[in-house]
C-alpha cells in the first residue's frame, strides 16, 4: 500500500519537476528572443556587406578610370615631347648654321656694344648706351648661383 509519506515525496518531486519546467521554459523564451535578436542582426550585416561590396566596386571602378586617364595623359605628353624634341635638334642646327655663316645684326649689335652706327659709321642718336661689362658680370653673377 501507498503511504502518506510517499504520497508527499511523490507531490514534492512532481512541484519540483514544474518548476524545473518552468525553468526551463523561460530559458527557452529567452534564447529564442536571442536566436531573433542575433538572425535580425546578422541580416543588418549581410545588407551591410552588400552595400561595401557595392562601394569597393564603385571605388575599384574610380581607380581605374583614373589611372586609365592619368595613362592617357602620360601618353599625350609623351607625344608632345616627341613632338617638340625634333623642333630643339631643328633650332640647335639652326644656330650651327648661323654659327658658320657668320655674326647677325644681333651679334654685331653687342660687338659694337649695343649701339648701332648709322651708315656713316657715327652711332645712331636714339640708341641706348651700352651697358659696361661690370653691369653684365653683376647681372651674370645673380644667375651664377643657381
Amino acid at each position: 500500500m501507498v503511504s502518506l509519506d510517499q504520497i508527499r515525496l511523490l507531490e514534492s518531486r512532481v512541484h519540483k519537476a514544474v518548476r524545473r519546467i518552468e525553468s526551463l521554459q523561460d530559458e527557452n523564451d529567452t534564447l529564442r528572443e536571442r536566436l531573433a535578436r542575433y538572425e535580425k542582426r546578422i541580416e543588418e550585416l549581410e545588407v551591410l556587406i552588400n552595400e561595401f561590396k557595392e562601394s569597393q566596386s564603385e571605388i575599384e571602378q574610380g581607380i581605374i578610370n583614373a589611372l586609365s586617364q592619368l595613362d592617357d595623359l602620360e601618353d599625350q605628353v609623351t607625344e608632345e615631347q616627341e613632338r617638340i624634341t625634333p623642333r630643339v635638334e631643328e633650332s640647335s642646327e639652326a644656330t650651327d648654321e648661323q654659327a658658320a655663316t657668320g655674326p647677325t645684326k644681333d651679334a654685331k649689335s653687342e660687338a659694337t656694344g649695343g649701339v648701332e652706327a648709322d651708315r656713316d659709321g657715327s652711332p645712331d642718336a636714339g640708341a641706348e648706351p651700352a651697358k659696361s661689362t661690370e653691369e653684365d658680370a653683376g647681372q651674370n653673377a645673380e644667375l651664377d648661383i643657381f
